[in-house]
């Protein structure tokens, strides 16, 4: 989801005061993994993506991720995995992260 933050609460950059936000997300389609014999056969497409959240009172909080897109059989390939990394300052959180995807 391009609009929002992995592993960041919703209000803790809560802010009336001018801020900056960028979303960035690129689906390499299978092109990374066609080349590795067995897991092509499973379509499976890996999304990398990176997010900042800049403000004028709180250092800059950045995500970066790394996942699996096209998780399934057949027809039925709606799920999805991530891991993210975050930084807000000296503090890093890394997680997992499970998705549905209803509309290709």
């Amino acid at each position: 989801n391009l609009n929002s933050f992995r592993l960041l609460n919703y209000y803790d950059f809560y802010s009336n005061d001018r801020y900056g936000e960028v979303h960035v997300e690129h689906d390499f389609k299978g092109e990374i993994l066609r080349n590795i014999p067995l897991i092509n056969k499973l379509n499976f497409h890996i999304i990398t993506g990176g997010k900042a959240l800049i403000t004028a009172n709180k250092k800059p909080y950045t995500e970066y991720s790394i996942g699996l897109n096209n998780i399934g059989f057949g027809k039925w390939r709606f799920l999805r995995i991530d891991y993210v990394n975050s930084t807000l300052g000296n503090i890093k959180k890394s997680g997992w992260v499970f998705g549905l995807t209803l509309l290709n």
